[in-house]
């Protein structure tokens, strides 16, 4: 069954607008990257937003230090928005090829990345809410006993 051009718009429309959302609701609330704040160790997408901005700038060389994997991102979208059009043009093997060969990527970069001790990819445990939340759940018992 042939997906609908304008279902297609809205859902892209929602999609751009909960991604929006939770930008903004990671932005303000002071969460930054949630995987981050949550446990203190970067993901491997850390440095992405930063760099797409640093790219949007002109600052190709800021950007790539960044994130290596940021210039995949243009091309990425792209396809995306072809496949959501036209996905029977693509053939399924070929779409699992390119996720997988993707997130492998994403995977290798990001253990060189932290074996090199980038910079972005500092891991801080204690700064983590799930070490926090052990701390102060040690303290309450502390105190119980």
């Amino acid at each position: 069954m042939k997906r609908q051009p304008v279902r297609i718009l809205a859902e892209g429309i929602k999609l751009i607008i909960g991604l929006i959302a939770a930008v903004l609701l990671m932005h303000f609330s002071g969460i930054g990257c949630p995987i981050r704040w949550l446990s203190g160790i970067p993901c491997a997408g850390c440095g992405m937003s930063r760099a797409v901005l640093a790219l949007m700038h002109g600052h190709v060389r800021e950007a790539l230090k960044l994130h290596p994997l940021v210039l995949l991102l243009p091309p990425g979208a792209l396809l995306c928005a072809a496949y959501a059009l036209m996905p029977e043009r693509f053939p399924k093997k070929a779409v699992n090829i390119a996720l997988w060969g993707t997130a492998a990527l994403f995977v290798i970069v990001y253990t060189v990345r932290i074996l090199h001790h980038d910079p972005v990819l500092y891991i801080n445990l204690s700064e983590g809410m799930l070490w926090k939340m052990i701390r102060e759940v040690k303290n309450v018992l502390s105190k119980l006993w």
